[in-house]
């Protein structure tokens, strides 16, 4: 069911696995252990104290960080059994490795990510493409995986570059009425599609 915190502080002492996760005040220190959740991971407020530990998104629901963004140490998108979608809701910060697994697909919805160690993508992220390059640091998101940009209006102007820079592996667009322009020359290593757009 929906595990939520709302208590001053609250410490794991072992690995923990919810349905759901709602942080609405206080603390929650995961004390380096793993949290796996199976649906939405929801700060309204308080704080999420990874303690160099990982999270785990395996659900049919969507990664909901709708007020205070999300603050990871290690984040895994695990959705190649549910087929669903990973769907951020704000900012989201990840102080060293993103890992999108192989079938899983994680939706950044527009907002700005920073990973500050490595991404390891062997699923799909996308997004529309309206994130100013600015507000995104991605290293390595062009060893593996693919791209979608799945957008349905004119970015040509704004933000005027590719949100994700200009190096992927494999490169879809996929928006029907989407227009995008690089700001320099794109380079892909594997394959590059354009389904519409």
């Amino acid at each position: 069911g929906v595990q939520t915190c709302a208590l001053p502080i609250l410490t794991l002492t072992a690995a923990a696995a919810c349905a759901d996760l709602s942080l609405s005040g206080g603390t929650l220190d995961a004390a380096g252990y793993t949290i796996t959740c199976g649906g939405e991971w929801i700060e309204f407020s308080g704080t999420f104290t990874h303690g160099n530990g990982t999270v785990i998104l395996t659900g049919a629901d969507d990664l909901d960080a709708r007020t205070y963004g999300v603050n990871f140490y290690d984040l895994t998108v695990d959705t190649s059994v549910s087929g669903s979608n990973v769907r951020q809701y704000s900012p989201c910060v990840i102080n060293n490795t993103l890992t999108v697994i192989a079938g899983g697909t994680f939706d950044l919805n527009d907002y700005g990510m920073t990973v500050n160690g490595t991404i390891a993508n062997s699923g799909t992220i996308r997004l529309a493409g309206n994130v100013d390059p600015a507000n995104m640091t991605v290293p390595g998101i062009g060893t593996s995986g693919t791209v979608v940009y799945f957008g349905t209006a004119d970015y040509t102007t704004t933000p005027g570059a590719l949100s994700l820079g200009n190096t992927y592996y494999n490169l879809t667009f996929n928006g029907v009425g989407g227009s995008w322009t690089p700001n320099a020359a794109v380079n892909v290593g594997g394959d590059f599609t354009i389904t519409a757009g």
